[in-house]
């Protein structure tokens, strides 16, 4: 009988402090595992967010600029005496004449219309003009004057770090497009490159300066080219 009770107390007895121990130490390190995995992959999906927002961004602009440069139109003495320009203002700006449907409106009767691209600040904005404006004039040079005084520049994207346009002649050789031997042709082919972050990585990029700040942007932003060819155009 004592050998029964013997055991049955055995059986019923406490853990021990090591057990104890042993157990926490084996649900911490359990707890810290599934912490990680959690915080991984709730990385994992904010990078996949972010990437989607960037893409989107860039298709946005590529796609509205390839449309645009499409249907672009210059010409030498379209009426005697008068020229048709494209012209680049400077590495972020451009401004030509274009069949884009993009520049029609409700109003507008020619298939025609100005559009002017420039970068301000950190928005890609798009101007538009088209002959629902009483001061529209496709012909002269638009480096002087407002591409849109309909309009004016509306935003397209934000975010955006850098812009740039190359414009290439028949060689694929670089050329500021300019002046009385090119602004009245087209190039052979337009560069564009869009450099780009998503809205919660910008916000934190501009909050901080110095070494942080390149580290983020070299981190998190994106850059996107597209060269467009406009060869048959001419």
């Amino acid at each position: 009988m004592r050998h029964a009770f013997g055991r049955l107390q055995a059986r019923n007895r406490a853990f021990t402090l090591v057990e104890i121990l042993a157990a926490m130490g084996v649900l911490v390190l359990l707890t810290l595992v599934l912490f990680r995995f959690f915080a991984a992959a709730e990385r994992v999906w904010t990078l996949s967010e972010q990437s989607t927002e960037v893409y989107e961004k860039a298709r946005i602009v590529l796609d509205l600029i390839s449309r645009d440069l499409q249907g672009a139109v210059a010409r030498s003495n379209d009426v005697p005496g008068l020229d048709i320009h494209f012209e680049q203002l400077s590495n972020h700006e451009l401004r030509f004449v274009t069949a884009s449907a993009l520049g029609s409106t409700a109003t507008s009767t020619s298939r025609l219309c100005e559009v002017g691209y420039q970068l301000d600040g950190n928005d890609f904005e798009r101007a538009r003009q088209n002959d629902a404006c009483a001061s529209w004039n496709i012909y002269g040079s638009r480096l002087s004057r407002a591409p849109d005084d309909q309009d004016g520049y509306q935003r397209v994207v934000d975010c955006v770090l850098e812009q740039q346009y190359v414009c290439y002649d028949e060689t694929f050789a670089p050329q500021t497009w300019q002046g009385a031997n090119y602004a009245t042709k087209l190039p052979f082919a337009v560069s564009v490159s869009i450099r780009l972050m998503d809205n919660e990585s910008f916000r934190r990029w501009q909050q901080l300066a110095g070494p942080a700040r390149t580290q983020l942007e070299s981190e998190v932003s994106r850059t996107f080219a597209k060269v467009i060819f406009l060869a048959d155009r001419n």
